[in-house]
């Protein structure tokens, strides 16, 4: 059939079925989400860590200071000295929330992402292990009963297991004899 209409296919020969499971394939697709959900780990650290740094507040400020003094003693006069000047001060605040210390609302946040990046890779393997089971099977019925279309259905489930295991899937099959 692959000679009838020039097709150069890895199913037109016979090769052995893939030895691994589905496990290996799972394997694979949690490798390559766990790339993607490792900064999720160290935000999640940073934001815990973050509430021990203090919120520090700076102020300067000058003052101008009349200082009047008067002095007396028996046998003189009143007598009343004025002293003008500045004085310049620094106020340095550091204040922790203690609040934030216990629970972070950002925290909130970063675990909804996480549930949400969770659903997608379990969706994810959901979607590889549906096809790869038809993929075999295609690949069982084409070997049963070679057409062109099971032919073309067996290449497009490959392609598609491709793209969910980014190439892996077709490295794992034979090469055919």
């Amino acid at each position: 059939m692959c000679l009838e209409y020039g097709l150069r296919s890895r199913y037109c020969r016979s090769f052995t079925l893939p030895s691994c499971s589905f496990a290996r394939l799972e394997r694979l697709v949690r490798r390559q989400e766990g790339r993607v959900a490792e900064p999720a780990r160290s935000t999640r650290r940073r934001i815990r860590h973050a509430n021990w740094i203090p919120a520090v507040t700076v102020e300067w400020g000058r003052t101008d200071l009349l200082d009047v003094s008067s002095s007396w003693r028996p046998g003189q006069e009143l007598s009343a000295d004025e002293d003008l000047g500045m004085r310049s001060f620094w106020k340095i605040r550091a204040s922790w929330d203690l609040r934030r210390l216990i629970f972070d609302d950002r925290e909130f946040t970063l675990e909804r992402e996480v549930r949400a990046r969770q659903k997608l890779l379990q969706n994810r393997l959901d979607r590889t292990r549906r096809l790869y089971y038809q993929w075999l099977n295609e690949v069982l019925e084409f070997r049963q009963a070679p057409t062109l279309k099971r032919l073309l259905v067996c290449e497009e489930l490959e392609a598609a297991l491709d793209a969910q295991t980014a190439g892996a899937f077709s490295r794992m099959l034979p090469r055919g004899s």
